[in-house]
């Protein structure tokens, strides 16, 4: 019955998705209730002297089909340019790229490593099926295939930086399937003159509520409220919604104060947060657009070039660098002072370079919620929940494919299906 009431919680790319699918299933009463003051999620964007700039690094992949079929169906599709851009590491004082042969020749590591490390990449390119290596660790799975050379060289320092997991936690599955999508070697978008997200979701506001839906921007659900195991509403600071359905799209660890599922599944799941620093310089040195640095350890995981990627997206000239640190979900470092950071940074830079980082302006964003840890046995959680009316979508349920704002559309698009099949079944 499409006269239901439904309520979704959460205006990120998950939300989006479920919504566009319900209402091309003919759901006309969609209420899309976002805490923040715009759509976007974990792909918000801020605003300074006039511009938006990421809060991170938010690349548009090619590879990437959930977002681009949104960029489709809102009209910017076209709008889209794309690049290949150099992505490199930080290793014992030098900076190497891996995909370039004089490179990967000059890297310190053995001629029998870097055999098995080729041998170990095309397993991972040619490998479809990725299910016989959920419970099995990462650092077992690739000790057996490429050595330990290579794991302690490359891909425990790459876990512990981008992913804040050591390679024992990881499950194979996991890094393999994320190896195996090629995400570093693909071309990367943006959109000329404009931050993409900014574009993205105020396109994605005027399509929904063209068609009906109502968005209600800073309101923040207090509590999903149901009555002998069936959904009736939301409760809101202002207001209690009505509702036959909700959708949450929350991270686990916050649905769980909204109501009280008692789910093994959910319980489980832990978070990485993240410490995104955008910095505005005149001139830096760095040419490239991804420079990972993995030894020695810095409390930086990384640096985007932002301005390599799309050279429009400040002003005057200034060049836009992203300094990313992935901690545990509530960490102490997370309360570090805005100049014990910028203080890092610089150290960083200079240790790199060698020259001094000027910054003309700053913005540090403390990020909840950033990516749910893939463990071993990772299990994704079912869209359907134990309260009658009450589905579950966002990227903690894309396991074990690459996460991103495309994967948390996919997410969105299996809710809305499973919804469809619900209530319009013959």
């Amino acid at each position: 019955m499409t006269n239901k009431k439904i309520v979704i919680i959460g205006g990120g790319a998950s939300g989006i998705a479920t919504t566009v699918d319900l209402l091309k299933a003919g759901f006309k009463d969609i209420t899309l209730i976002e805490s923040e003051h715009k759509l976007g999620g974990l792909a918000f964007a801020f605003e300074h002297e006039g511009k938006d700039f990421h809060t991170g690094y938010h690349q548009i992949l090619e590879s990437d089909k959930p977002i681009l079929d949104l960029f489709k169906l809102f009209g910017l599709y076209n709008k889209i340019s794309w690049k290949k851009t150099d992505n490199v590491i930080y290793f014992d004082g030098k900076i190497y790229d891996l995909l370039k042969i004089k490179d990967f020749l000059r890297f310190p590591m053995s001629t029998i490593a870097k055999i098995r490390f080729i041998l170990f990449m095309l397993v991972c390119y040619t490998k479809k099926n990725w299910k016989d290596l959920e419970s099995v660790s990462a650092d077992a799975w690739i000790r057996k295939i490429a050595g330990q050379e290579v794991l302690e060289k490359l891909f425990a320092p790459l876990f512990d930086i981008k992913f804040g997991l050591k390679a024992s936690e990881v499950s194979a599955s996991w890094v393999g399937s994320r190896l195996g999508a090629k995400e570093a070697s693909c071309r990367f978008g943006a959109i000329s003159g404009k931050e993409w997200t900014t574009e993205l979701f105020c396109a994605a506001k005027q399509y929904l509520e063209e068609r009906g839906v109502k968005i209600l921007l800073n309101t923040k659900a207090e509590e999903i409220v149901s009555k002998d195991g069936k959904i009736t509403g939301v409760k809101t600071v202002a207001a209690f919604i009505e509702a036959d359905i909700v959708v949450s799209t929350m991270s686990p660890i916050i649905l769980n104060k909204l109501i009280q599922l008692n789910d093994p599944i959910l319980d489980k799941i832990t978070y990485i947060d993240s410490i995104s620093t955008i910095i505005s310089t005149n001139k830096t040195v760095q040419n490239v657009y991804w420079l990972m640095l993995m030894r020695p350890r810095q409390f930086s995981g990384g640096i985007f070039k932002l301005t390599d990627l799309n050279p429009t997206l400040g002003n005057n000239n200034e060049e836009i660098l992203n300094f990313f640190t992935n901690v545990d979900h509530g960490s102490e470092l997370l309360k570090m002072s805005d100049e014990e950071l910028l203080d890092s940074y610089k150290k960083t830079y200079y240790e790199i370079y060698k020259e001094e980082l000027s910054i003309n302006w700053y913005k540090i964003n403390r990020i909840p919620f950033v990516s749910a840890k893939y463990v071993k046995n990772y299990k994704n959680p079912d869209i359907r929940t134990k309260i009658s009316g009450l589905y579950l979508s966002g990227n903690y349920m894309s396991y074990p494919s690459v996460t991103s704002t495309g994967t948390a559309a996919a997410t969105g698009h299996a809710t809305a299906k499973m919804i469809i099949e619900d209530n319009l079944s013959a």
